[in-house]
């Protein structure tokens, strides 16, 4: 791996680098209450769910479990400043990563009809 592993490495990072693209654009597209937060570097993207309205990180939280059926690491884990936000791997197969967008862009339209 240390010697012969370049390609693979350029592959991955290319991958992940297009999953993160694929992320934002159908973010921007279909969930208007999510604003990705560019980062470079790794493969956690930053989702300001602020848009959404809910007044804690744990109603947030229940929301992507509970609703959209996805399981993010919650912003407000990593401090006050977190709250309203979610942390998504792509550094996944895209397929899995294209399931969860959607099912979280229902999720969203769900709540977008209730109110």
């Amino acid at each position: 791996a240390f010697t012969k592993g370049d390609a693979w490495l350029d592959a991955l990072r290319e991958y992940i680098q297009k999953n993160r693209e694929y992320a934002e654009e159908f973010l921007q597209r279909e969930i208007p209450g999510i604003r990705p937060v560019s980062s470079k570097g790794t493969y956690l993207m930053w989702l300001d769910c602020r848009g959404f309205g809910f007044s804690s990180g744990d109603e947030l939280g229940k929301f992507m479990t509970h609703r959209a059926h996805v399981g993010l690491c919650e912003g407000y884990w990593f401090g006050e400043q977190g709250a309203g936000f979610e942390r998504l791997n792509v550094a996944c197969p895209r397929s899995v990563l294209a399931q969860a967008m959607e099912q979280i862009a229902n999720a969203a339209e769900e709540l977008r009809r209730r109110k």
